[in-house]
């Protein structure tokens, strides 16, 4: 089973209704993959100026469907270490 970690920019990407975004999330949520976001993806994406209710309501729903990593320590000190 192959393990994907989502970035926020293919879920503006299908939230905003593009093709070929909504069809990549999709297949992956329709498949037996693991998909990740981080706890960042959601910040980015709740933190619009102007976001309405309703596009938080899919927003949540959205990534409702992924597993979320949280902000620990450990994956900051391997991130850092990894470049």
């Amino acid at each position: 089973m192959a393990k994907y970690l989502i970035d926020s920019n293919i879920l503006i990407y299908a939230l905003k209704g593009i093709h070929e975004a909504s069809s990549v999330i999709s297949k992956l949520i329709d498949s037996d993959e693991e998909i990740y976001f981080s706890f960042i993806t959601r910040l980015e994406l709740m933190c619009e100026k102007y976001i309405s209710d309703e596009n938080k309501i899919k927003i949540d729903n959205l990534l409702g469907q992924l597993i979320r990593v949280d902000y620990n320590y450990k994956i900051e000190e391997y991130i850092i270490n990894f470049s």
